[in-house]
């Protein structure tokens, strides 16, 4: 990072930084910290982006399938998914 990135009014995020995030955190991406956050966090595999959304197989993040010969349920690789308020699926 140089000097004038360095000096800016920019929130920079460490790749360093750890994060807890759990059912009910929430994100103001109105402020530039939130933002921030959200940002560098959005596409961690552990987030689905929404509570319906599919891999590229078709499997449900969150709930995954069923797997072999439809005998032993595949879980999602999700763990939370993104909520919007007032924004239907």
């Amino acid at each position: 990072m140089n000097d004038k990135e360095r000096n800016s009014e920019n929130v920079w995020i460490k790749e360093t930084d750890k994060f807890e995030v759990v059912d009910g955190t929430t994100f103001d991406l109105n402020k530039p910290r939130d933002k921030a956050i959200w940002d560098a966090i959005k596409h961690c595999p552990l987030i689905a982006p929404e509570r319906w959304a599919k891999d590229s197989a078709g499997n449900y993040l969150i709930d995954g399938t069923m797997g072999w010969s439809n005998k032993r349920p595949r879980f999602g690789v999700a763990e939370i998914y993104v909520d919007r308020p007032g924004l239907e699926a």
